[in-house]
Formats: structure tokens, sequence, C-alpha cells
């Protein structure tokens, strides 16, 4: 994978949404799968995905596979618009001439308008195995809890859902299964995301110590107990939600959990008076998953433990 491509599906990760009573909005990203959906249904030659009835169509059925919220209605025309503000879109008319104005989509359907993406991206949507991994990072961004429905209407590549099935411990993922990604290539990058996907999805998308988090954009790290390196676990009962300075502390040995998960700190650190100091931490119980089989596996917390001599 190329550090451009990775660029950019973080860049998809931090799009901005508008926010109402505290829910964020869900039509770029709905708009982002349409477009997915589009190029797989209709793989085009030319940079230009035409804006009318059958975009449309496919907005509105993920629409109703992924959001159950009341506070959006499934307008297109906003979307369409404010997409070209993240950078990798725009909007043209019939004549080639970008449009800055907002239109209904019956306007911008009388007009031919169409989507024309960033030249790079582009290809990345005309790809099939690069187009799978933009729908992958979506579903896991923004609709973890109902990405189901669409998955088992659209399908997804197996070795994604066979991945994800391994690190939350569940074989009962959806299995509409596409094939298109080989396994050698692509392993390790799926693996890595659906490792820390699955941690901050359990953990709320909050550290388990201090209970921060930033609902704008990802701030935690999913941590490993027991190290990669050592173990190649990455299951998610060896990780652990943690913002940036404790799972640094953590992978140090500064800090640990005992067998009732609470916090320990280690003796004799000398550490300056800090609203960051982890002495503020010490016998605290770590916020933990709601299903009790996501829990940090107690034989990673205890050899942690003993490797930095905590407790």
């Amino acid at each position: 994978m190329t550090q451009a491509f990775e660029d950019f599906l973080q860049r998809i990760a931090n799009i901005q949404r508008s926010n109402r009573n505290s829910e964020k909005a869900p039509h770029k990203p709905i708009l982002l799968l349409a477009i997915a959906d589009w190029f797989w249904q209709h793989p085009p030659n030319i940079n230009c995905i035409p804006i009318g009835d059958e975009l449309l169509k496919l907005f509105k059925q993920n629409w109703r596979l992924l959001y159950h919220g009341s506070n959006f209605t499934p307008d297109i025309t906003k979307p369409l618009h404010y997409l070209q503000s993240d950078g990798f879109w725009m909007l043209t008319d019939g004549t080639g001439q970008r449009i800055t104005r907002l239109k209904s989509i019956r306007r911008l359907t009388e007009e031919n308008a169409c989507g024309q993406l960033d030249e790079e991206v582009f290809r990345w949507f005309q790809q099939a195995e690069t187009r799978e991994l933009i729908r992958m990072k979506v579903l896991d961004t923004f609709f973890p809890y109902t990405k189901a429905h669409y998955i088992e209407e659209r399908g997804l590549d197996g070795l994604i859902l066979d991945i994800e099935g391994d690190v939350l411990m569940d074989s009962a993922t959806p299995r509409y299964e596409r094939k298109i990604l080989p396994l050698r290539e692509w392993e390790g990058y799926i693996r890595h995301h659906k490792f820390r996907a699955s941690v901050l999805q359990v953990y709320q998308e909050a550290c388990c110590i201090s209970r921060w988090q930033v609902e704008e954009v990802s701030v935690i790290d999913a941590c490993h107990i027991t190290p990669h390196a050592d173990s190649g676990l990455d299951k998610v009962t060896n990780g652990l939600a943690l913002c940036p300075n404790l799972h640094r502390a953590f992978d140090l040995g500064l800090i640990g959990l005992d067998d009732h998960y609470r916090v320990l700190v280690k003796n004799k650190i000398h550490e300056s008076n800090s609203s960051l100091s982890l002495q503020q931490w010490k016998g605290r119980k770590i916020m933990l998953p709601e299903q009790d089989r996501y829990w940090p596996d107690g034989r990673g917390l205890r050899e942690h433990r003993e490797r930095w001599g905590l407790g």
C-alpha cells in the first residue's frame, strides 16, 4: 500500500460533518459508499459520475441500511455540494464549469452535472482492491453498529470479513463475500486496521483509564497488552483503548492493571506535578467493554506486570 493511499483513507476518516443534537450527519460517508457502489456497477473510463437517479437510488438504499436515527433526512444535495470542501471531489455542469452554489438534485440533473474526483482518487475508486478498502474504512469508521445490514445486502471481501471475525473472536459476521483482495498483499494492513477499529469500538472511542475522547476526530490508540511482535495476537482481548501518553506509559511498564482491572503505577518514578501525572490514576478501575468476552485478557495483564515488576 502506498503512503498516498493510506493518507487518503485517513482523510476519509476525518471528513467534516455537521452536528445536530450531539449526532454527526451521516450524509457524506453514505455518499462515498454510493460512489463506490456506482463504480462497482458501472466501471467508468472517464472521470465523471453522473448526478441523477442512479446515484440518488444508491444513496437512499445505503441510507436505509446504515442510518436508523431521526435527526437527519436523506437529502443528497448538501453532501454532493459540501463534499467539495474535503478536497477530493468537484461538481461540474454539462459545460465543464465548476458548480459552486448549492442546487437541488433536479437542477443538477437538468444541467447534466457530474462529480469528478482527483485523478489519483479516481484510480483508487476504479480499482477493485483499493475500492474495497475504501468501503471497509467508511463502514468501520462511521457505521460500526449498522454496517452488517449493508454487508448482508451489498457484500464485502471475504478476507476482510474473516479477519474481523478473528479479531472479534466472532464467527457470526455477515457472510455475503466478494473475492477481491489477495491475502498476502493486504492481510497485514487489514489486521492492523481491524484491531484498532475493533478495540476503539468496544471501548466507545474513549480512553479506558482517563475516559478522554474527542467527538470530532479519533485521538485514542489501540494498545497491545502483549506486544504484537512477541505474540502476533490481534484479538480484541489483547487490546486496551488508551490516550497516547497512557499508551506510552503502558508500553514502558510505568503503569499496568491488576486482576481486578485497577491501575497500578510503578514505584519510585519521578514525574512532574502535572495534569498528566500517572499517580492520579493509581487504583482506578478501568472502563470495561459492555460484553465481558471482550474484557482484557488476564494472562496477558499478568505477564505484563511480571515483565515490568508491577504489583
